[in-house]
């Protein structure tokens, strides 16, 4: 079969980590592939090869999500304790295509049921879909938070665990909130050994403990501080009943009297920068749930999101803020979150772009809500280009193929977003898409969207 061929003329390509703008510039794509990057144009192109005239428009890199969790189909039963039923095929692939749709054409799956495996086959081909990279159950202790974690007691059964995962086709595991110290470094270096990577989402095993034993990425901003970065007289205010509410609740209880100047937050930079371990603060998540939903997103966001969808998530808010109940300085909460980013990001700690997309995390879009992290991250302080680095180069470094996402070079796969206006000047051009280029198939986010029809 032959090749699509397709060229993009007269393009400003903006490509990390300099991010120094190429006007006039030509991007030639054959089949999956960038071919060329050119300063010519109007050079013959093979016949077949469909020309697209960008007029002086900004190409990017297609931008990647480093922490979603794909709707599956045995999240459902899970998901009804919230809202309605969201069950059916059409969410599962409506779900995929906003992220498309949104610019982002890679994706990691940073914890999920086991069918992720199958779906992340069933969507490998499909030019709606983003390129996964997925992790399988949660590692847990004894005590699971999630219904899909897996009970992991020793280093020994960590091993077992992660060993599992990786004949299922991971590419990541995930260490979560139980896993005690010994048990997160056998998991963290039997992954290592197999040519996998480990993520966490710790608070048994501190963060400062999990970059220590060489885990790749941190995620959440609120879970990075231990208790030690508080006083004697704040741990012992902190929530006491020990249950699923009660891991949840006393680390976000212990974030809100966290102070960031203490000895023990000066060790979790300097073990980040020493470990190079990157951090994922997934910014947005927090916001949708300490503070609630920007206005300016929800505008942006809203209009693609199935009424189900919606409904779900104000149930499921209801988790984090039950009624009657309140956040300890809400505020001064989600300033400590953007005052974490900044200082990490100052002393060289690599910052990852991931939004937390998943059903059950409150009003996080697919997609769109990447757009929105990277705001954060500007207001965290985060220059510009460090932040389009964040969910470009960076992250496509982090997953570990650089040489094949991240940026726009000849032989790297084409997966581009042409942008309206430059969003170097305005962080906020980046809701101007144009097009995605995804794996060589360039289309509007509107064509992704209206080539399938979702029944709500």
């Amino acid at each position: 079969m032959e090749k699509r061929r397709l060229a993009l003329e007269g393009a400003t390509v903006l490509t990390g980590p300099m991010w120094q703008p190429m006007p006039d510039s030509t991007v030639l794509v054959n089949g999956d592939l960038i071919a060329a990057v050119s300063h010519e144009r109007g050079f013959p192109y093979p016949k077949g090869t469909r020309v697209i005239d960008c007029g002086g428009k900004f190409l990017t890199p297609g931008f990647i999500d480093m922490h979603t969790h794909c709707h599956t189909t045995a999240a459902v039963d899970f998901l009804s304790q919230f809202g309605p039923r969201i069950e059916g095929p059409q969410h599962r692939d409506w779900f995929l295509r906003l992220f498309v749709a949104h610019g982002v054409t890679t994706i990691r799956d940073v914890g999920n049921f086991p069918e992720i495996f199958d779906l992340r086959r069933e969507f490998s081909e499909n030019p709606s879909a983003p390129a996964m990279f997925v992790a399988g159950e949660l590692l847990e202790g004894p005590e699971p938070l999630w219904p899909l974690s897996r009970k992991v007691n020793d280093a020994e059964a960590a091993r077992r665990e992660v060993r599992r995962q990786k004949e299922l086709g991971a590419d990541w595991v995930k260490l979560y909130t139980g896993l005690d110290h010994e048990t997160a470094i056998a998991a963290i270096e039997e992954a290592h050994s197999l040519g996998i990577r480990a993520a966490g989402h710790v608070w048994k095993t501190t963060a400062r403990e999990a970059a220590r034993a060489g885990i790749d990425t941190l995620e959440h901003t609120l879970t990075l501080a231990d208790e030690e970065f508080l006083t004697e007289e704040d741990r012992a205010s902190l929530p006491g009943s020990a249950d699923g509410k009660y891991r949840r609740d006393r680390f976000r209880y212990a974030w809100s009297k966290t102070n960031l100047e203490s000895d023990a937050a000066n060790d979790l930079v300097k073990a980040l920068a020493a470990s190079q371990t990157a951090v994922c603060p997934t910014l947005i998540v927090h916001e949708n749930t300490i503070l609630g939903p920007d206005v300016s997103y929800q505008n942006f966001a809203y209009d693609c999101v199935p009424q189900k969808w919606l409904d779900t998530w104000e149930g499921r808010l209801k988790l984090f803020k039950p009624p009657g109940e309140t956040l300890p300085d809400p505020i001064g909460s989600f300033e400590k979150a953007l005052n974490m980013v900044a200082r990490l990001n100052s002393r060289g700690v690599r910052i990852l772009g991931g939004t937390d997309a998943a059903l059950w995390n409150p009003f996080v879009v697919p997609g769109a809500s990447l757009h929105r992290e990277l705001e954060l991250l500007l207001a965290a302080g985060v220059d510009a280009r460090d932040a389009f680095s964040s969910v470009t180069c960076w992250a496509a470094e982090a997953l570990g193929v650089p040489s094949e996402i991240g940026t726009i070079e000849e032989g790297k796969v084409a997966n581009l977003v042409l942008l309206d206006d430059n969003p170097l000047e305005a962080i906020r051009h980046t809701r101007g898409i144009e097009l995605v280029i995804n794996r060589g198939r360039a289309s509007s986010p509107e064509e992704i969207l209206e080539s399938s029809e979702l029944v709500d």
